[in-house]
Protein backbone atom coordinates (compact mmCIF):
# COMPACT_ATOMS: atom_id res chain seq x y z
CA UNK A 1 0.00 0.00 0.00
CA UNK A 2 2.82 2.39 0.58
CA UNK A 3 4.13 1.91 -2.78
CA UNK A 4 0.63 2.97 -4.49
CA UNK A 5 0.49 6.15 -1.86
CA UNK A 6 4.02 6.78 -3.31
CA UNK A 7 3.23 6.40 -7.02
CA UNK A 8 0.15 8.52 -6.55
CA UNK A 9 1.75 11.82 -4.48
CA UNK A 10 4.57 11.82 -6.94
CA UNK A 11 1.97 11.37 -10.20
CA UNK A 12 0.34 14.55 -8.95
CA UNK A 13 3.31 16.46 -7.72
CA UNK A 14 4.90 15.58 -10.86
CA UNK A 15 8.32 17.13 -9.67
CA UNK A 16 6.86 20.29 -8.06
CA UNK A 17 8.19 20.49 -4.09
CA UNK A 18 5.77 21.59 -1.42
CA UNK A 19 6.44 24.75 1.32
CA UNK A 20 4.43 23.62 4.30
CA UNK A 21 2.55 26.96 6.21
CA UNK A 22 1.99 27.37 9.63
CA UNK A 23 0.61 24.93 12.69
CA UNK A 24 -0.08 21.48 12.20
CA UNK A 25 3.07 20.16 10.36
CA UNK A 26 2.99 16.53 11.90
CA UNK A 27 -0.81 16.32 10.08
CA UNK A 28 1.09 16.14 6.81
CA UNK A 29 4.72 15.02 7.35
CA UNK A 30 3.73 11.06 7.41
CA UNK A 31 2.59 11.69 3.49
CA UNK A 32 4.51 14.83 2.19
CA UNK A 33 8.21 15.31 3.85
CA UNK A 34 9.85 13.18 1.18
CA UNK A 35 8.23 15.75 -1.25
CA UNK A 36 8.90 19.17 1.04
CA UNK A 37 11.00 22.37 0.03
CA UNK A 38 11.00 23.70 3.66
CA UNK A 39 8.11 25.24 6.01
CA UNK A 40 7.44 28.25 8.34
CA UNK A 41 6.70 25.84 11.61
CA UNK A 42 5.27 26.75 14.68
CA UNK A 43 7.29 24.17 16.80
CA UNK A 44 11.53 23.87 17.13
CA UNK A 45 10.34 19.89 16.75
CA UNK A 46 8.65 20.43 13.32
CA UNK A 47 11.99 21.29 11.81
CA UNK A 48 13.88 18.91 13.95
CA UNK A 49 14.63 16.05 11.30
CA UNK A 50 14.72 18.02 8.18
CA UNK A 51 18.22 18.45 6.10
CA UNK A 52 19.87 21.44 7.12
CA UNK A 53 19.25 22.34 2.73
CA UNK A 54 15.78 22.76 3.52
CA UNK A 55 14.05 26.99 3.50
CA UNK A 56 12.22 26.84 7.40
CA UNK A 57 11.43 29.45 9.73
CA UNK A 58 10.38 28.64 13.17
CA UNK A 59 8.16 30.72 14.68
CA UNK A 60 8.49 29.03 18.09
CA UNK A 61 12.40 31.01 17.74
CA UNK A 62 10.72 34.44 17.48
CA UNK A 63 8.99 34.82 20.96
CA UNK A 64 10.46 34.22 24.26
CA UNK A 65 8.59 31.42 25.05
CA UNK A 66 6.17 29.25 23.38
CA UNK A 67 3.17 30.75 23.32
CA UNK A 68 -0.70 29.64 23.03
CA UNK A 69 -1.13 30.17 19.59
CA UNK A 70 -4.69 30.07 19.89
CA UNK A 71 -5.05 33.28 21.83
CA UNK A 72 -2.58 35.37 19.75
CA UNK A 73 -4.69 36.76 17.08
CA UNK A 74 -3.20 36.35 13.20
CA UNK A 75 -1.49 40.04 13.33
CA UNK A 76 0.88 39.39 16.73
CA UNK A 77 1.91 36.16 15.05
CA UNK A 78 2.64 37.07 11.71
CA UNK A 79 4.12 40.32 11.72
CA UNK A 80 7.24 38.97 13.88
CA UNK A 81 7.85 36.63 10.72
CA UNK A 82 11.08 36.84 9.15
CA UNK A 83 9.83 37.75 5.47
CA UNK A 84 13.36 38.37 4.66
CA UNK A 85 14.08 34.47 4.89
CA UNK A 86 11.87 33.86 2.09
CA UNK A 87 12.80 36.83 -0.26
CA UNK A 88 16.21 35.69 0.20
CA UNK A 89 15.95 31.92 -1.51
CA UNK A 90 13.08 33.11 -4.03
CA UNK A 91 14.58 31.49 -6.83
CA UNK A 92 14.52 28.44 -4.80
CA UNK A 93 10.68 28.47 -4.74
CA UNK A 94 10.07 27.79 -8.66
CA UNK A 95 7.92 24.92 -9.24
CA UNK A 96 6.47 25.02 -5.89
CA UNK A 97 3.11 24.51 -4.09
CA UNK A 98 2.04 26.37 -0.98
CA UNK A 99 0.27 23.74 1.76
CA UNK A 100 -1.12 25.54 4.66
CA UNK A 101 -2.91 23.88 7.72
CA UNK A 102 -5.50 26.56 6.85
CA UNK A 103 -5.89 28.94 4.59
CA UNK A 104 -5.22 32.52 6.29
CA UNK A 105 -5.01 35.87 4.37
CA UNK A 106 -0.59 35.49 5.34
CA UNK A 107 -0.73 32.46 3.99
CA UNK A 108 -1.65 33.97 1.08
CA UNK A 109 0.73 36.90 1.23
CA UNK A 110 3.13 34.22 1.25
CA UNK A 111 2.40 32.27 -1.66
CA UNK A 112 1.99 35.65 -3.68
CA UNK A 113 6.07 36.24 -2.40
CA UNK A 114 7.21 33.30 -3.93
CA UNK A 115 4.65 32.90 -6.43
CA UNK A 116 3.46 29.64 -5.70
CA UNK A 117 0.11 28.00 -5.99
CA UNK A 118 -2.25 27.77 -2.62
CA UNK A 119 -3.70 23.84 -2.03
CA UNK A 120 -6.80 25.12 -0.06
CA UNK A 121 -9.42 27.25 -0.77
CA UNK A 122 -9.21 31.39 -0.10
CA UNK A 123 -8.77 32.80 3.20
CA UNK A 124 -12.33 35.14 2.77
CA UNK A 125 -14.18 31.69 2.01
CA UNK A 126 -12.59 29.83 5.16
CA UNK A 127 -12.65 33.07 7.62
CA UNK A 128 -16.98 33.25 6.40
CA UNK A 129 -17.80 29.51 7.57
CA UNK A 130 -15.47 29.92 10.77
CA UNK A 131 -18.27 32.00 11.96
CA UNK A 132 -20.54 29.06 14.39
CA UNK A 133 -23.83 31.01 12.74
CA UNK A 134 -22.96 30.83 8.99
CA UNK A 135 -22.18 27.07 10.02
CA UNK A 136 -25.72 26.76 11.35
CA UNK A 137 -27.00 27.98 8.32
CA UNK A 138 -25.22 25.35 6.21
CA UNK A 139 -26.29 22.61 8.75
CA UNK A 140 -29.95 24.05 8.32
CA UNK A 141 -32.44 20.86 7.04
CA UNK A 142 -29.30 18.68 7.15
CA UNK A 143 -31.03 16.25 9.43
CA UNK A 144 -28.56 17.95 12.34
CA UNK A 145 -30.47 19.28 15.29
CA UNK A 146 -29.29 22.64 15.77
CA UNK A 147 -28.25 24.47 19.39
CA UNK A 148 -30.49 27.12 20.97
CA UNK A 149 -28.13 30.17 20.73
CA UNK A 150 -28.21 33.67 22.19
CA UNK A 151 -25.90 36.10 20.90
CA UNK A 152 -25.37 39.31 23.10
CA UNK A 153 -22.89 42.71 23.49
CA UNK A 154 -20.24 41.68 25.73
CA UNK A 155 -21.80 45.18 27.41
CA UNK A 156 -24.95 44.25 27.67
CA UNK A 157 -24.95 40.40 29.07
CA UNK A 158 -28.34 39.72 31.09
CA UNK A 159 -27.98 38.59 34.46
CA UNK A 160 -26.55 34.13 34.98
CA UNK A 161 -29.81 33.64 36.59
CA UNK A 162 -31.88 35.14 33.64
CA UNK A 163 -30.29 33.33 30.93
CA UNK A 164 -30.00 30.02 32.98
CA UNK A 165 -34.21 30.47 33.02
CA UNK A 166 -34.26 30.86 29.35
CA UNK A 167 -31.96 28.58 28.29
CA UNK A 168 -33.94 25.95 30.98
CA UNK A 169 -30.04 24.98 31.92
CA UNK A 170 -28.13 24.78 34.86
CA UNK A 171 -25.13 25.62 32.93
CA UNK A 172 -24.04 27.83 29.93
CA UNK A 173 -20.99 28.01 27.66
CA UNK A 174 -19.93 31.15 26.65
CA UNK A 175 -17.60 31.98 23.35
CA UNK A 176 -17.11 34.39 20.78
CA UNK A 177 -19.06 33.69 17.56
CA UNK A 178 -15.64 31.66 16.86
CA UNK A 179 -13.25 29.49 18.45
CA UNK A 180 -9.96 27.86 17.42
CA UNK A 181 -9.72 24.67 19.42
CA UNK A 182 -11.63 25.94 22.19
CA UNK A 183 -9.66 28.22 23.34
CA UNK A 184 -12.38 30.66 23.93
CA UNK A 185 -14.81 28.41 25.31
CA UNK A 186 -15.60 28.25 28.74
CA UNK A 187 -18.43 26.29 30.47
CA UNK A 188 -20.04 28.36 33.44
CA UNK A 189 -22.10 26.85 36.54
CA UNK A 190 -22.55 29.68 38.56
CA UNK A 191 -22.51 33.36 38.42
CA UNK A 192 -19.13 33.98 39.47
CA UNK A 193 -17.58 32.02 36.73
CA UNK A 194 -19.87 33.56 34.63
CA UNK A 195 -18.85 37.07 35.44
CA UNK A 196 -15.12 35.86 35.27
CA UNK A 197 -15.13 34.16 31.66
CA UNK A 198 -17.10 36.75 29.85
CA UNK A 199 -14.42 39.40 31.47
CA UNK A 200 -11.68 36.93 30.15
CA UNK A 201 -13.79 37.25 26.84
CA UNK A 202 -14.01 40.70 26.74
CA UNK A 203 -10.16 41.36 27.68
CA UNK A 204 -9.21 39.85 24.23
CA UNK A 205 -12.84 40.88 22.15
CA UNK A 206 -13.05 43.96 23.50
CA UNK A 207 -16.90 45.30 23.49
CA UNK A 208 -17.42 42.09 20.71
CA UNK A 209 -20.17 39.98 20.81
CA UNK A 210 -20.50 36.86 22.84
CA UNK A 211 -22.53 33.42 22.29
CA UNK A 212 -24.45 31.74 25.03
CA UNK A 213 -25.54 28.39 24.41
CA UNK A 214 -27.05 26.18 27.03
CA UNK A 215 -24.94 23.12 28.26
CA UNK A 216 -26.12 19.77 26.84
CA UNK A 217 -25.19 16.57 27.73
CA UNK A 218 -23.48 13.77 25.45
CA UNK A 219 -20.25 13.17 24.03
CA UNK A 220 -18.70 15.36 21.60
CA UNK A 221 -17.61 13.29 18.31
CA UNK A 222 -15.39 15.17 15.06
CA UNK A 223 -15.66 13.95 11.24
CA UNK A 224 -13.58 14.48 8.86
CA UNK A 225 -15.29 15.30 5.39
CA UNK A 226 -13.19 15.69 2.05
CA UNK A 227 -15.29 16.99 -1.31
CA UNK A 228 -13.75 15.67 -3.90
CA UNK A 229 -14.46 17.47 -7.37
CA UNK A 230 -15.34 15.26 -10.09
CA UNK A 231 -17.23 15.93 -14.05
CA UNK A 232 -14.54 18.34 -14.22
CA UNK A 233 -15.39 20.27 -11.46
CA UNK A 234 -19.19 20.48 -11.72
CA UNK A 235 -20.33 17.79 -9.08
CA UNK A 236 -18.31 16.11 -6.16
CA UNK A 237 -18.60 13.18 -4.11
CA UNK A 238 -18.39 13.69 -0.64
CA UNK A 239 -15.75 11.43 1.49
CA UNK A 240 -16.79 10.96 5.06
CA UNK A 241 -14.04 9.19 7.20
CA UNK A 242 -14.84 7.89 10.24
CA UNK A 243 -15.83 9.95 13.21
CA UNK A 244 -14.01 10.09 16.57
CA UNK A 245 -14.64 10.80 20.09
CA UNK A 246 -13.44 14.67 20.69
CA UNK A 247 -11.38 14.82 24.20
CA UNK A 248 -12.70 18.40 25.30
CA UNK A 249 -11.59 20.37 28.68
CA UNK A 250 -9.81 16.96 30.19
CA UNK A 251 -8.45 19.31 33.54
CA UNK A 252 -5.78 17.13 33.58
CA UNK A 253 -4.63 18.03 30.15
CA UNK A 254 -5.46 21.96 29.81
CA UNK A 255 -7.28 24.31 31.82
CA UNK A 256 -10.55 25.32 33.46
CA UNK A 257 -11.59 26.13 29.18
CA UNK A 258 -13.39 23.80 27.06
CA UNK A 259 -9.66 22.68 25.14
CA UNK A 260 -9.87 20.02 22.55
CA UNK A 261 -7.55 17.54 24.12
CA UNK A 262 -7.41 14.63 21.31
CA UNK A 263 -9.65 12.50 20.17
CA UNK A 264 -10.02 8.49 20.59
CA UNK A 265 -11.25 7.32 17.28
CA UNK A 266 -11.25 3.85 19.37
CA UNK A 267 -13.74 3.76 21.35
CA UNK A 268 -16.10 4.72 18.85
CA UNK A 269 -16.75 1.17 18.25
CA UNK A 270 -18.77 0.84 21.08
CA UNK A 271 -20.66 4.23 19.87
CA UNK A 272 -21.70 2.19 17.16
CA UNK A 273 -23.08 -0.57 18.64
CA UNK A 274 -24.90 1.50 20.89
CA UNK A 275 -26.43 3.98 18.29
CA UNK A 276 -27.60 4.48 14.80
CA UNK A 277 -24.60 6.62 13.32
CA UNK A 278 -26.21 6.49 9.61
CA UNK A 279 -27.82 10.00 10.21
CA UNK A 280 -24.73 11.11 10.94
CA UNK A 281 -23.35 9.96 7.63
CA UNK A 282 -26.20 11.47 5.76
CA UNK A 283 -25.87 14.58 7.50
CA UNK A 284 -22.34 14.81 6.78
CA UNK A 285 -22.61 14.45 2.99
CA UNK A 286 -25.51 17.09 2.48
CA UNK A 287 -23.53 19.69 4.28
CA UNK A 288 -20.34 18.49 1.67
CA UNK A 289 -22.67 19.01 -1.00
CA UNK A 290 -23.92 22.57 0.40
CA UNK A 291 -20.98 23.52 0.65
CA UNK A 292 -19.62 22.79 -2.68
CA UNK A 293 -22.40 24.17 -4.70
CA UNK A 294 -22.21 27.48 -2.47
CA UNK A 295 -19.40 27.92 -2.07
CA UNK A 296 -17.00 25.70 -4.12
CA UNK A 297 -15.17 24.07 -1.65
CA UNK A 298 -12.86 21.63 -2.14
CA UNK A 299 -10.91 19.47 0.11
CA UNK A 300 -11.10 18.73 4.29
CA UNK A 301 -12.94 20.23 6.42
CA UNK A 302 -14.48 19.08 9.49
CA UNK A 303 -17.89 18.57 11.61
CA UNK A 304 -18.56 18.89 15.50
CA UNK A 305 -21.58 17.46 17.02
CA UNK A 306 -23.05 15.89 20.38
CA UNK A 307 -24.39 12.44 20.38
CA UNK A 308 -27.33 12.87 22.86
CA UNK A 309 -28.87 10.68 25.00
CA UNK A 310 -31.83 9.72 22.66
CA UNK A 311 -29.13 9.01 19.71
CA UNK A 312 -29.65 12.33 18.12
CA UNK A 313 -26.74 14.44 16.51
CA UNK A 314 -26.32 17.89 17.84
CA UNK A 315 -24.44 20.24 15.41
CA UNK A 316 -22.24 22.44 17.01
CA UNK A 317 -19.82 23.75 14.37
CA UNK A 318 -17.64 23.56 10.73
CA UNK A 319 -14.42 24.03 10.99
CA UNK A 320 -13.15 24.78 7.42
CA UNK A 321 -9.77 23.20 7.34
CA UNK A 322 -7.82 20.23 8.15
CA UNK A 323 -7.88 18.80 11.63
CA UNK A 324 -5.55 17.64 14.65
CA UNK A 325 -7.95 14.24 14.05
CA UNK A 326 -7.00 13.99 10.60
CA UNK A 327 -3.31 13.24 11.71
CA UNK A 328 -4.25 9.99 12.86
CA UNK A 329 -6.19 9.40 9.70
CA UNK A 330 -3.30 10.07 7.53
CA UNK A 331 -1.27 7.81 9.53
CA UNK A 332 -3.74 4.84 9.22
CA UNK A 333 -4.62 5.64 5.98
CA UNK A 334 -1.78 4.72 3.48
CA UNK A 335 -3.65 3.97 0.90
CA UNK A 336 -6.40 5.76 -1.53
CA UNK A 337 -8.39 6.68 1.20
CA UNK A 338 -4.99 8.52 2.68
CA UNK A 339 -6.12 12.08 3.59
CA UNK A 340 -2.78 14.11 2.33
CA UNK A 341 -3.35 12.53 -0.87
CA UNK A 342 -6.74 13.25 -1.04
CA UNK A 343 -6.41 17.22 -0.39
CA UNK A 344 -3.37 17.43 -2.79
CA UNK A 345 -6.16 15.40 -5.69
CA UNK A 346 -9.04 18.11 -4.72
CA UNK A 347 -6.96 20.98 -6.02
CA UNK A 348 -4.38 19.56 -8.36
CA UNK A 349 -6.84 16.78 -10.51
CA UNK A 350 -8.95 18.98 -12.44
CA UNK A 351 -9.97 15.69 -14.66
CA UNK A 352 -10.45 12.27 -14.38
CA UNK A 353 -11.57 11.61 -10.67
CA UNK A 354 -14.00 9.17 -10.41
CA UNK A 355 -17.11 8.84 -8.34
CA UNK A 356 -16.59 7.61 -4.89
CA UNK A 357 -18.87 5.73 -2.26
CA UNK A 358 -17.24 6.68 0.82
CA UNK A 359 -19.95 4.60 3.36
CA UNK A 360 -17.00 2.02 3.65
CA UNK A 361 -15.19 4.04 4.69
CA UNK A 362 -16.65 6.10 7.63
CA UNK A 363 -18.10 2.35 8.69
CA UNK A 364 -14.18 1.41 9.36
CA UNK A 365 -12.81 1.07 12.75
CA UNK A 366 -9.98 3.11 13.88
CA UNK A 367 -8.23 1.51 16.35
CA UNK A 368 -5.66 4.63 17.65
CA UNK A 369 -6.44 7.64 19.73
CA UNK A 370 -4.26 10.87 20.21
CA UNK A 371 -3.72 13.41 23.26
CA UNK A 372 -2.66 16.61 23.41
CA UNK A 373 -0.89 17.94 26.46
CA UNK A 374 -1.12 21.72 27.50
CA UNK A 375 0.44 23.95 29.99
CA UNK A 376 -2.69 24.20 32.67
CA UNK A 377 -0.78 25.58 35.31
CA UNK A 378 -0.89 29.95 35.78
CA UNK A 379 2.72 29.91 35.30
CA UNK A 380 5.56 29.30 32.47
CA UNK A 381 6.67 26.00 32.70
CA UNK A 382 10.23 25.25 31.46
CA UNK A 383 11.18 22.29 29.30
CA UNK A 384 13.79 19.90 30.47
CA UNK A 385 14.44 16.62 29.10
CA UNK A 386 13.19 15.18 32.24
CA UNK A 387 9.70 16.84 32.02
CA UNK A 388 7.54 14.30 30.31
CA UNK A 389 8.57 10.22 30.37
CA UNK A 390 6.14 9.85 27.60
CA UNK A 391 7.41 7.02 24.66
CA UNK A 392 6.11 8.55 21.59
CA UNK A 393 5.57 12.42 22.55
CA UNK A 394 5.79 14.62 19.87
CA UNK A 395 5.70 18.64 19.01
CA UNK A 396 7.63 19.51 22.11
CA UNK A 397 9.41 22.38 22.41
CA UNK A 398 13.26 23.00 22.41
CA UNK A 399 14.78 22.21 25.96
CA UNK A 400 15.71 24.69 28.47
CA UNK A 401 12.37 26.81 26.71
CA UNK A 402 9.10 28.24 28.29
CA UNK A 403 5.56 27.08 27.53
CA UNK A 404 3.06 29.91 28.10
CA UNK A 405 -0.30 28.88 30.50
CA UNK A 406 -2.20 27.30 27.75
CA UNK A 407 0.43 26.10 25.33
CA UNK A 408 0.66 23.12 23.97
CA UNK A 409 3.56 21.06 25.81
CA UNK A 410 3.15 17.65 23.56
CA UNK A 411 1.00 15.26 21.50
CA UNK A 412 1.00 11.38 21.67
CA UNK A 413 0.02 8.86 20.01
CA UNK A 414 -1.85 5.51 21.17
CA UNK A 415 -2.95 2.28 20.01
CA UNK A 416 -6.43 1.61 20.53
CA UNK A 417 -8.87 3.79 23.38
CA UNK A 418 -7.82 6.12 25.43
CA UNK A 419 -9.50 4.29 28.50
CA UNK A 420 -9.03 6.43 31.73
CA UNK A 421 -10.64 9.40 29.74
CA UNK A 422 -12.95 7.26 27.03
CA UNK A 423 -14.35 4.51 29.28
CA UNK A 424 -15.22 7.05 31.66
CA UNK A 425 -17.18 9.65 28.11
CA UNK A 426 -18.98 5.98 27.38
CA UNK A 427 -20.18 5.54 30.94
CA UNK A 428 -21.86 9.03 31.29
CA UNK A 429 -23.56 8.37 28.23
CA UNK A 430 -24.78 4.91 29.09
CA UNK A 431 -25.98 6.21 32.50
CA UNK A 432 -27.79 8.87 30.71
CA UNK A 433 -29.66 6.73 28.69
CA UNK A 434 -30.72 4.51 31.43
CA UNK A 435 -32.23 7.53 32.95
CA UNK A 436 -33.90 8.72 30.21
CA UNK A 437 -35.14 5.57 29.63
CA UNK A 438 -36.26 5.14 33.50
CA UNK A 439 -37.48 8.63 33.23
CA UNK A 440 -40.09 7.56 30.06
CA UNK A 441 -41.13 4.36 31.55
CA UNK A 442 -41.97 5.53 35.12
CA UNK A 443 -43.52 8.86 33.96
CA UNK A 444 -46.84 8.87 35.50
CA UNK A 445 -46.91 10.75 39.22
CA UNK A 446 -48.27 7.23 41.09
CA UNK A 447 -45.05 5.89 39.83
CA UNK A 448 -42.61 8.51 41.59
CA UNK A 449 -41.16 6.44 44.32
CA UNK A 450 -40.23 3.65 41.50
CA UNK A 451 -38.63 6.12 39.44
CA UNK A 452 -36.53 7.41 41.82
CA UNK A 453 -35.68 4.72 43.45
CA UNK A 454 -33.59 3.48 40.00
CA UNK A 455 -32.33 6.58 39.66
CA UNK A 456 -31.03 6.80 43.21
CA UNK A 457 -29.64 3.27 42.08
CA UNK A 458 -27.51 4.21 39.09
CA UNK A 459 -26.70 7.22 40.85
Amino acid sequence: MMDYLKEHIANILMEKKIYWFGGGYYLAKPTIEPHLLGGVFFSKNDQHNLSQSKITINLEDLFDSRPDWNRLNENQVYNSMCYEVILKNKESFNNCLLFPYYVSSFAEKIGHLIGASIVGNSSAMGEKIYIRKEGREIAKGTGFILPETYIFKLSELPAYSDLCQRCQSNALVLTPPFSDGGAWVYIARNESDFLLYSLEINDFFIDDYIEITPYYDGISLNVNVCNMPINNGNDCSVIVYPPSIQIIGEPTLSDNKMRYCGCDFASVASLFDMFDFKPLFDSAVTIGQKLFKNYDWKGFFGIDVILRPDGSFLFLEINPRLQSSTHVLDILFRNEWNPMLRQLESFLVCNNIKRISSYDVFNQRVNASMIIAYNNKQKPLCMNKNTFGLDGAYGLSKISTFVDPGAVLFRCNFNGPVVDISKKMLNTLLKMKVEKLIAETYSNASCNDNRNVLLNAIN
